[in-house]
């Protein structure tokens, strides 16, 4: 969206050439500047440790990436305009293809390389130099020597920036006021920080609290409420959490082995240095996803503890359907019980937050036959096939184990029978079921995260499709199959990933992977119609939007069959890439005035509808429609473009 500003600024505004270098050195020093202001103005607009309200975290992360997003797009289109091919198609297509190229290499770089050995101000003051560098190689080219020489001197200067001052140090001590910095770790999952304030240590993942040394209640509540109801467990699978002290309070019991399963190592590695991870022999650890874990293990256990968040993503609700919680159930002893613990409310859980707990009670039972929860702000259930009971002080004291705070008198406290029946009242009959293909769980929380703050977003959706209505009237039937491109590119990635992770589970590598294919697409896509311009028709955008609905019509036959092979979901993204990188360079072509007008329109387009495509597909599409709906969405969008084209001059 905020690219689309910069495409909109280039269709515009006349450049004179001279300020090429500098626009290049100025869009080099923003991602620098732009985590700066991430990290330490965050905090002086929002309340530490607070939920933010929708409305100003959208506009907040808007106006901080405005000036490099808006940067970015204006100079794709200028240097298109500027760059020395008299053959105006030709031109501005070589100008995208590498472009193409450019995001594609850093894609992989990034994904591969420099994720696993640097943190991300040390990227930024790379990517600096290499900016500067290419704006002083420009500087000599066109003879202006003293230009060159002041960005050499930049270059040297931010190499010693670079290695002399950790600005990323410098910047977190900034969001973590009053606190010591004892370690700062990224891996290819996120950021994870150590802090220490007192004798208490801390654990932050991307700047939220993941746990503390001191968070005692929350351990001893996430084990016992499960260990308790299997008489002698003797085998535990624990999906994350094992740093926060439930891995101490399990081996309370007399177990013979746990499983503990992370998906990121570096979260062990610093659970042992600082959150006493036991040193025990029974204790097995795996850094794998848990779902993919489950599905290749051919062990039975007698207690399987989740300990994840609410599903707030996509990639968090895996954990509640009714697949996962077919494979809990393969994966447990006939005597063996399932747990996990979900966002409630003390005495009252409003419609929608009832609504989501009812499904996830409705998706678990078609594989248990019992379940009990445990009401409160947080609400912790158990399913098994065996008869459960609520009985929670006579459990304790028969197996005689010591705890703090989940204790004889908290438990009578806690579970009462007008408690349970308050919350059993709230809960209804739901014929709607969490899947894999529909993963409605997410969009009831998200819905409850927007009931927080009483946020009505109807009038703003309202308002942006009347937007996006008179927009779209401007637009002739090719700049809309752009538009049509650029969305369904975004959403048909999105699912893509989607059912590779459900299908295989979440594998760093092989995400970027998939990324890197539909980029590498783009890049062949963009190749071929500059090697074969003259001979590009309005034919061929025809063609291209029926390749479009055969590749949709292909993915939704897999998708039925709930198989799609992970070579499929490669070669689909390739082909995704391939047929968006055509079309664009087909259109632009087929309307080309100036460079500069026609590459502003269709990057305006492909913009527009990729951010569009982003949004809608994850927060509304896939939770309402599922996985093959919003592939059916696309296909009609896709045929609605195919439409306008045959009945349509281009």
């Amino acid at each position: 969206l905020c690219s689309y500003i910069g495409y909109l600024g280039a269709r515009h505004l006349k450049l004179n050439a001279k300020f090429v270098e500098w626009l290049f050195a100025l869009v080099s020093i923003l991602p620098v500047g732009t985590l700066l202001a991430i990290r330490t103005l965050t905090y002086t607009f929002f309340v530490r440790g607070a939920l933010v309200q929708p409305t100003y975290m959208f506009l907040y992360l808007f106006l901080v990436m405005l000036p490099f997003c808006f940067l970015n797009g204006f100079l794709v289109v200028v240097v298109a305009q500027l760059y020395p091919i008299t053959n105006k198609p030709k031109r501005a297509g070589f100008v995208v293809f590498l472009d193409n190229i450019g995001d594609m290499l850093g894609g992989l770089l990034f994904s591969f390389v420099l994720v696993y050995f640097l943190n991300t101000f040390q990227i930024s003051l790379l990517l600096l130099i290499l900016g500067l560098c290419v704006a002083a190689i420009s500087s000599l080219f066109r003879h202006r020597r003293w230009l060159s020489t002041i960005f050499c001197v930049l270059i040297l200067m931010c190499v010693i920036l670079l290695t002399t001052v950790d600005l990323d140090k410098l910047s977190l001590k900034t969001m973590f006021k009053g606190q010591t910095i004892v370690e700062n770790r990224f891996t290819p999952y996120g950021n994870l920080v150590v802090t220490k304030l007192g004798d208490q240590y801390n654990l932050f993942e991307n700047g939220m609290l993941y746990t503390n040394t001191n968070d005692r209640f929350r351990a001893e509540a996430v084990v016992h409420y499960p260990m308790l109801q299997v008489k002698n467990p003797k085998s535990v699978l624990l999906i994350s959490g094992g740093i926060s002290g439930t891995l101490l309070e399990i081996l309370k019991y007399n177990v013979s082995e746990i499983d503990y399963v992370e998906l990121d190592p570096k979260v062990i590695q610093l659970g042992k240095s600082y959150f006493n991870l036991p040193n025990d022999s029974r204790v097995r650890y795996y850094n794998i996803d848990g779902r993919l874990f489950m599905k290749t293990t051919p062990k039975f256990y007698d207690v399987i503890i989740l300990d994840l968040g609410s599903p707030l993503s996509a990639q968090l609700n895996r954990f509640y359907t009714d697949e996962f919680f077919n494979l809990v159930k393969s994966n447990l002893k006939p005597s063996g019980v399932f747990s996990f613990h979900l966002p409630g409310g003390e005495n009252y859980l409003s419609s929608e937050l009832a609504d989501f707990h009812s499904i996830i009670i409705a998706t678990g039972l078609r594989h248990f036959d019992n379940f009990i929860a445990i009401p409160g702000s947080v609400v912790y259930y158990v399913f098994s096939d065996n008869k459960l009971s609520y009985n929670y002080t006579q459990l304790l004291a028969l197996a005689k184990i010591n705890t703090t705070f989940v204790n004889q008198n908290y438990l009578k406290g806690i579970i009462t029978k007008d408690r349970l029946a308050s919350f059993m009242v709230s809960i209804k009959p739901s014929n709607v079921i969490n899947t894999d293909l529909r993963p409605v769980g997410y969009h009831y929380m998200l819905r409850q995260w927007l009931k927080q703050f009483n946020s009505n977003l109807l009038p703003l959706a309202l308002l942006i499709l009347l937007l996006l209505f008179f927009y779209l009237r401007c637009f002739n039937p090719v700049s809309f199959a752009v538009f049509t491109s650029g969305f369904s590119g975004m959403a048909l990635e999105f699912v893509l990933i989607l059912v590779f992770q459900v299908a295989f589970g979440y594998v760093y590598s092989q995400i970027g992977l998939i990324i890197a294919c539909f980029m590498f697409g783009l890049v062949v896509g963009s190749f071929i119609v500059i090697r074969h311009m003259q001979l590009v028709k309005q034919l061929h955008i025809v063609l291209i939007e029926l390749c479009f609905l055969v590749l949709f019509s292909v993915i939704i036959l897999m998708l039925s069959r709930h198989f799609i092979p992970a070579l499929g979901i490669y070669l689909a993204n390739i082909l995704l890439g391939l047929v968006v990188g055509l079309e664009f360079l087909i259109a632009t072509k087929l309307k080309m005035t100036k460079v500069r007008i026609t590459l502003s329109e269709f990057y305006m387009a492909d913009a527009i509808g990729s951010a569009i495509g982003a949004l809608t597909t994850a927060v509304i599409i896939v939770p309402m429609l599922g996985l093959i709906g919003c592939v059916w969405v696309l296909f009609g969008v896709k045929l609605l473009s195919l439409v306008l084209l045959l009945n349509r001059k281009i």
